[in-house]
């Protein structure tokens, strides 16, 4: 069966949807899938590659608007494939990849929508683009969500409740088969307990309350906050500004053997997030895999706090609230049966529920039976 992916980006571009398009598409190659990637590059020219048995064509990119891509070759060549496979995945949000597949949509073309989060940012594409995005998800053979409790905030998802298909977001063991790298925390932290997040610098992250955490934790509490953004220069500041900056290391973008690092070396994994532009938290499961427990929040109709099962895998705050990130990350760090309690059971929820070759095998099931 030929699937063709289609996508924003592609390994080893960081991101969570980037991500899971890889490792899909390589467990999918495994069962004998034919998988074709089509993203966008980071320059203006479009290159293609054979990257693990998976034919990915990065196409050129003229310019960004409100940080989506535009490409010419990306809408030609999508043009040139889509009639030949036998499923056409499409993953949302991509606003270009939206237009360009409703306008060339026959009944014919088995498409599979992957509604990984609503439009939140772009406020005003989201609303001169919601008479295509409901005409593509009526006209979709199924639509992959990746909670129960997403759509349930989501107008566009209610129209289409009976194609909606629950398929988690998914980690990859392959992380851990990174080797411990010789990256040391520095000396003076070693004694200390290690507070890790991880994710873009960027608003809906929350990591200013995460930042004002600290100032509520004893000196011996390290908070490390990993990845790149627009917001790197604004975060530094908040922690120059509240002396916390031997509380507080912005560690920038991290390779995957100084993460896996990361992740057995700390004590707990925070996700901060403010809004339901945080639809998953896919880096909670990673660092749920290495039995961490796990600091989350309570955002509306987002599936955030249902990956982290409150009081069972860890605790979930009020978004916004630095004092109950605080207060959660003492009582965790204080409690030696709690501690153990949820780290058993996040390493159990991750390995049950959201394992590759468990989410690859859903997506598979779903192919098939689309074609039936």
């Amino acid at each position: 069966m030929k699937i063709l992916q289609i996508g924003k980006y592609y390994h080893p571009y960081k991101g969570g949807i980037e991500t899971l398009v890889k490792d899909i598409s390589e467990e999918l190659n495994k069962d004998g899938f034919e998988t074709t990637v089509i993203v966008f590059n980071d320059k203006n020219k479009t290159e293609i590659s054979k990257i693990n048995g998976i034919k990915v064509i990065r196409c050129s990119t003229l310019f960004k608007i409100a940080s989506q891509p535009i490409s010419i070759s990306y809408c030609l060549i999508l043009l040139k494939l889509i009639h030949s496979n036998d499923i056409i995945h499409v993953h949302l949000p991509n606003i270009l990849s939206l237009i360009t597949v409703f306008f060339i949509f026959r009944k014919r073309i088995n498409i599979v929508v992957h509604w990984h989060s609503d439009i939140v940012s772009q406020v005003t594409f989201n609303k001169l683009l919601i008479p295509l995005q409901k005409s593509l998800l009526k006209k979709a053979k199924a639509v992959i969500v990746t909670s129960p409790q997403y759509y349930t905030g989501s107008n566009l998802l209610k129209t289409c409740i009976e194609k909606l298909v629950v398929i988690p977001n998914s980690f990859s063991n392959s992380k851990h088969q990174h080797e411990v790298s010789q990256m040391s925390l520095n000396y003076e932290y070693s004694n200390k307990k290690i507070i890790l997040s991880v994710g873009r610098l960027v608003e809906y992250k929350g990591f200013t309350y995460l930042i004002k955490a600290a100032k509520f934790l004893p000196d011996n509490y390290i908070i490390y906050i990993a990845g790149s953004g627009i917001l790197a220069g604004t975060l530094q500041k908040e922690i120059f500004k509240n002396d916390l900056e031997n509380k507080v290391k912005l560690l920038g973008t991290v390779t995957d053997d100084d993460l896996v690092t990361y992740y057995k070396s700390c004590n707990v994994f925070v996700l901060p997030s403010i809004s339901r532009a945080e639809a998953f938290g896919i880096v909670m499961i990673e660092a749920m895999s290495f039995s961490k427990p796990i600091i989350a929040t309570n955002i509306p109709s987002s599936g955030v706090n249902w990956v982290n099962e409150h009081n069972v895998t860890g605790i979930n705050v009020a978004i916004k609230n630095e004092k109950e990130l605080a207060e959660a990350i003492l009582k965790i760090t204080t409690d030696p049966d709690l501690y153990q309690k949820f780290s058993q059971n996040a390493y159990i929820k991750a390995n049950t529920f959201f394992s590759i070759d468990i989410v690859a095998r859903q997506i598979k099931d779903l192919y098939l039976k689309i074609k039936e």
